[in-house]
């Protein structure tokens, strides 16, 4: 919950600056300030020379002293120097102690002194000068003339200055010091006047204050007395202490309605008080802004009341009026901003748009740095930023964000004594993120559960800090709920928040009392919570909640309706655009689904339950003021229940579900941020969805499911990276602005956010407007999409590919897209003469036996992966990969009459991205592998293979070869010179970077000469951060993922990359987003690359290397080569090297390119490793 900062008006400490200003012409006071500062520079000037004429000891030196004090005073309060200030006060110092000698009464110039100081804290608002204006101001008092109207001026200026150091310090006894003097002063001013109505009006003030601290009704009671007969005691002369009486109404009605007793009328009585006030005052005087102040405070709790669409317009136009007419500097300003800030806050909660909320937390972080650290205001300016922060993290899945808001909550509830009214309410909002982390500690696919469970030892410490997190958040609540009772809001949100806590209890402990408890709280909530409140809808949903939990427990067919009852009256208070509706119908239709399943174990039809299920999920997903995050989980949903149930929608469900998956990833700015979210999103949402249209027989819409929702991290990079030549020629303009989004976006995706040497608070903010710039960017690129889809000729542009303009992938040879899928796996080929795919049913279990294998693959990459034969358990691998894919395709390959050595170009999904099918095989005496009847290529997506392909068309040319070699590195790799050797000797125009010439920048520079590059060199791979996988340079400098993506080459053409890992990236959840070196190389524009699945022997890469290029030079002898005939070259160098070692063995020739051991028929040569990417 957020909570609003009082800026009264009805305090002695601003009457004085009110009434001396409220009754000028501007224009005239202007002139009349002039002319007065012009006096007083004369008479400063005319009193120094009287100081030559009475030295230091004469009786009028300290007069003459006291009269440049006063009016340097004087000129302070009219041009805010604060050098005048600073003198006077510093003479009011020297003289006092001889004050008394020389004829100066003490009690007058203590009086001077205290005043200078006050003048000087008002300036800077540095407290060492309001304890010292306190100090002096004691003195006075007890040097003070015994007549009354001396001694109460003194408890007046003292009584504020105690308020001031409450104020700025939360000091009770302060305030309760000044409340005795301003009652003192009230009892003996009898008489009907402007004193007494001043003295009433502040004396108001402070019990309002005193409410605030102590939550005393009599206080407040008391205070809305004096402010009525200070009201009924304004004449017709008396207008502007109206003004005052009127917005101190308004704060007192506004505390009222914010008490237990409180009732709907007080929030309008406010708000009336509030609006005549300001009409009274005008629009044109000086506090203008803090009368805006007190109405918009009360809007705000309007708006929580009843969320009335025109407050919230009204609220942010006032905030913004407020800010801009309040004076610079000081904590008021600091205030007006953070209230500010809230009011932005309030509409992103009315209509969700991140705008709104990226406004609000920057406000609020200004408003907090400008306030003192000891500033009672600050707590509740933490408390309002935490706030912000959950939102944020509820939008956008920041867990940066949850830890933020649990930090600054921790220090706005500072030590256990400290008092305040909001205490509770701070509370209140760390108790529910404190909760909120430990159920994210409690997902295992969280975004904090996958940063600290990477280290196995931190296992049981999350489960610790879990723990810790939801106790906390029980006892904090518990605790507050009986020290606060007068307002209604905070201890309902007390009581949701203990509920939620308990159901997270029950999860712990498993007893029932902790969820009937949770009910309780629930519904003490909703009673404490008005019919037109906004947090109404909220409370709703978390009984439901609970109650669905209770009946997942107990089966209590009750709870369930009951759950579906509550959570339709929380649907129905959002029928218009909302933020929380698509929340909401998710969970209401998870509940009829719940229904479905229950009845239909007593085998009832219930067909009404799950078409009601389809239909909310249907809402929720296509409701676009929802989060996305939520959205794109509906639609999950929606497909899911819709493919079981055979319902017409199916499609449509998964379309929208691939639609909103791009999006999310439109929410995070860099590719880290977008890769972790794809590892906790829907990795195989894709592949059902191809499944669902193979199932119906819709091979071609397959294709292009397929297409859509897989490599989304390399097809968003790529398109930043389209060409607009062709717009250019229509929309020169639009082309530019477009491009240049595009950088922007691009850039801002490939940036590493790398430890910084930046403050905490100043890494925050540069956080915050990383991510902002995002959003901004986003909507931008967004509309120009649509502008330039508005150009004639531009309907499709960056659509996603037909069937058609995919097809077209299969000229060169056919394609085999392999889908794995729970529901049912299959192989699709692409062939340049068959209209459709040609399908290829696989095995139902297929997915498992792939997982299986992956697992067995993984373990022996990370065990040994270098040895001189493949184990056994890798072969049963192949054959595994033989039996269930392989074989089936080339059957199908043979069918089709595909002659023997024809390429074939393997585009494989989830988990099959990593394992070698090139090699796949039965791998027995006689008989052939796959590596024996095609040659194969690998593709990630079919686009990446028609990008590989355009303008390929070249005339032959000799090679421009970069060779980038690093022998000497840890640990070291001696065949690496050798390599470098073979190849120079094969391609003598090849440059060499050897060694400390090797350097990320070096490289890079050189890659943008050339079009061939060849990597021989150690290569890493970072299964955690994958953008950091990289080839090791010149003293363990390194070239990685990141900056090969970024990286613009002009005329790239083919790699060869003789690095272990070049070709994989590792463990992921994400496998369709084939994040490896070799990839990026490819996304750069290399159009062939080779790498390697696993690792490398150093001593194997001089053999193929120099066999590999040696194939690629072949030709007419003019030294001329072509990238296209790599594939090949690749085939031919690992079959003879098979067929060299079989007969340097004594073995019998075979025809076998993966040579059998003659030891063993279970082990083959390594040499699989390698593989071809690209055309």
């Amino acid at each position: 919950m957020l909570s609003r900062t009082h800026l009264p008006l009805a305090n002695s400490i601003y009457h004085s600056y009110l009434l001396a200003h409220i009754s000028y012409s501007w224009k005239d006071n202007l002139k009349f300030l002039k002319l007065y500062q012009s006096k007083l520079l004369s008479l400063i000037s005319q009193q120094h020379p009287f100081l030559d004429t009475y030295p230091a000891g004469h009786k009028l030196h300290v007069i003459v002293l006291n009269n440049i004090a006063t009016a340097l005073c004087e000129r302070f309060h009219h041009t805010h120097e604060d050098a005048d200030i600073k003198e006077a006060a510093q003479i009011y110092r020297d003289i006092l102690p001889s004050c008394s000698e020389n004829g100066l009464p003490k009690f007058t110039c203590l009086e001077n002194l205290a005043s200078a100081l006050a003048s000087q804290f008002y300036s800077c608002e540095k407290l060492d000068y309001l304890d010292e204006e306190i100090m002096y101001r004691r003195e006075a008092l007890e040097n003070c003339p015994s007549e009354l109207s001396p001694r109460l001026s003194v408890f007046e200026k003292l009584a504020d200055a105690l308020c001031h150091r409450f104020v700025h310090t939360g000091n009770a006894s302060n305030l309760e010091e000044a409340i005795s003097y301003r009652r003192q002063v009230l009892q003996h001013r009898t008489v009907v006047n402007k004193n007494r109505i001043s003295t009433l009006l502040a004396l108001a003030t402070a019990l309002c204050n005193h409410h605030d601290v102590y939550g005393e009704q009599s206080s407040l009671d008391e205070a809305t007395n004096l402010y009525n007969e200070a009201l009924q005691s304004c004449f017709g002369e008396h207008n502007e202490l109206r003004v005052l009486c009127l917005s101190g109404l308004g704060d007192t009605s506004h505390r009222r309605f914010e008490t237990l007793s409180g009732s709907a009328g007080d929030i309008d009585d406010s708000i009336a008080y509030h609006r005549r006030a300001l009409e009274l005052y005008g629009p044109d005087g000086p506090l203008v802004w803090r009368l805006l102040s007190g109405l918009s405070a009360s809007l705000l709790s309007r708006i929580d009341h009843r969320g009335l669409e025109e407050d919230i317009n009204e609220l942010v136009s006032i905030s913004r009026r407020t800010v801009s007419l309040c004076p610079s500097g000081g904590i008021n300003r600091a205030i007006a901003i953070g209230n500010c800030g809230i009011n932005f806050c309030a509409r992103f909660q009315r209509f969700g748009e991140m705008d709104d909320l990226d406004t609000a937390a920057e406000l609020l972080w200004e408003a907090i740095d400008k306030l003192p650290a000891t500033h009672t205001v600050r707590p509740t300016m933490l408390n309002n930023f935490a706030f912000v922060r959950m939102l944020q993290f509820e939008r956008l899945g920041r867990g940066k964000n949850l830890n933020q808001s649990i930090e600054v909550l921790r220090e706005a509830v500072g030590p256990d004594s400290w008092i305040s009214r909001d205490h509770p309410m701070f509370c209140s909002n760390l108790a529910s993120a404190l909760l909120r982390r430990s159920d994210l500690l409690q997902n295992k696919d969280s975004e904090e559960a996958i940063e600290r469970s990477r280290d196995e030892d931190l296992e049981e410490a999350i489960k610790q800090s879990r723990d810790e997190d939801l106790e906390e958040a029980i006892k904090r609540s518990r605790d507050a709920l009986k020290s606060m009772d007068n307002s209604a809001s905070v201890r309902a949100s007390l009581f949701g928040i203990l509920g939620k806590a308990l159901s997270s209890l029950f999860w712990h402990r498993r007893q029932l009392c902790d969820l009937d408890e949770a009910v309780e709280c629930h519904q003490n909530a909703l009673k404490l919570c008005g019919p037109e409140s906004r947090y109404l809808s909220s409370h709703l949903n978390n009984l439901a909640i609970t109650l669905t939990t209770r009946f997942d427990s107990v089966k209590k067919e009750q709870d369930l309706d009951e759950a579906i009852e509550v959570l339709d009256r929380a649907v129905k208070l959002h029928q218009g655009k909302h933020p929380e509706r698509a929340a909401f119908l998710k969970n209401l239709a998870s509940l009829y689904n719940t229904r479905f399943q229950t009845r239909s174990e007593r085998n009832e039809v219930d067909t009404e339950s799950i078409e009601l299920s389809v239909q909310l999920f249907l809402e929720s997903a296509n409701d676009k003021f929802g989060n996305p995050r939520i959205r794109a989980a509906s639609a999950e949903r929606w497909a899911s229940i819709a493919r079981a149930h055979n319902h017409p929608s199916v499609f449509s469900a998964y379309k929208v579900s691939l639609d909103l998956l791009e999006q999310c990833l439109m929410i995070f700015p860099s590719l880290d941020n977008q890769f972790d979210f794809l590892t906790r999103g829907f990795p195989s949402l894709a592949l059902d969805a191809a499944s669902c249209a193979i199932e119906k027989g819709e091979l071609q819409t397959a294709v292009e499911l397929l297409e859509r929702g897989r490599a989304l991290l390399w097809s968003r990079m790529r398109g930043f990276r389209y060409s607009l030549d062709k717009l250019r020629l229509i929309d020169e303009s639009l082309a530019t602005e477009f491009g240049d989004v595009c950088n922007q976006l691009g850039a801002l995706a490939a940036d590493h956010e790398a430890s910084s040497s930046f403050s905490a608070s100043k890494h925050a903010k540069l956080h915050d407007q990383k991510w902002t710039r995002q959003r901004l960017l986003s909507e931008k690129w967004d509309g120009l999409v649509s502008r330039i889809r508005q150009v004639p000729g531009f309907g499709d542009f960056l659509q996603a590919p037909t069937f058609n303009q995919l097809r077209s992938v299969s000229k060169e040879g056919p394609i085999v897209m392999i889908n794995l899928s729970t529901y049912r796996s299959d192989a699709l080929i692409l062939l340049r003469d068959e209209a459709d795919p040609v399908l290829v049913p696989l095995d139902k279990d297929l997915p498992c036996h792939i997982s299986s294998a992956y697992s067995e693959f993984l373990q022996w990459q990370r065990s040994s992966g270098s040895t001189e034969y493949l184990p056994s358990s890798m072969i049963k691998v192949l054959r595994m990969l033989w039996r269930k894919i392989v074989g089936p395709v080339t059957e199908k390959f043979e069918n089709l009459g595909l002659a023997p050595g024809s390429r074939v170009w393997w585009c494989p999904t989830s988990k099959l991205c990593a394992l070698p099918l090139h090699a796949a095989g039965c791998h027995k005496r006689g008989l052939k592998n796959l590596m024996d009847l095609y040659v194969s290529s690998y593709t990630p997506t079919l686009t990446a293979l028609i990008r590989a392909r355009e303008n390929s068309f070249l005339p032959k040319k000799k090679p421009e070869l970069l060779i980038v070699g690093q022998p000497d590195t840890q640990p070291p790799l001696p065949m690496v010179r050798e390599e470098i050797q073979l190849v120079k000797s094969l391609i003598p125009t090849a440059v060499n970077l050897l060694g400390s010439d090797a350097t990320s920048l070096s490289v890079l520079e050189h890659l943008r000469t050339t079009s061939w590059a060849h990597f021989a060199c150690h290569g890493f791979i970072d299964e955690e951060h994958p953008f950091e996988s990289s080839f090791q340079l010149y003293e363990k400098t390194s070239l990685t993922l990141r900056s090969i993506m970024q990286a613009s080459l002009p005329n790239p053409e083919f790699a060869f990359l003789s690095a272990c890992h070049s070709a994989t990236g590792g463990k992921t959840n994400a496998p369709d987003e084939t994040l490896h070196l070799a990839a990026a190389m490819q996304f750069c524009g290399f159009r062939s690359v080779v790498g390697t699945l696993w690792q490398m022997r150093d001593k194997d890469g001089p053999e193929i290397a120099e066999k590999f290029y040696r194939f690629m030079i072949q030709g007419d002898g003019d030294g001329a080569i072509n990238f296209k005939n790599s594939a090949r070259a690749l085939h031919n160098a690992v079959k003879l090297m098979s067929d060299r070692r079989d007969v340097g063995e004594g073995v019998e020739n075979s025809r076998a390119s993966v040579q059998i051991h003659p030891a063993s028929a279970s082990k083959v040569y390594p040499w699989i490793t390698f593989i071809h990417i690209g055309a």
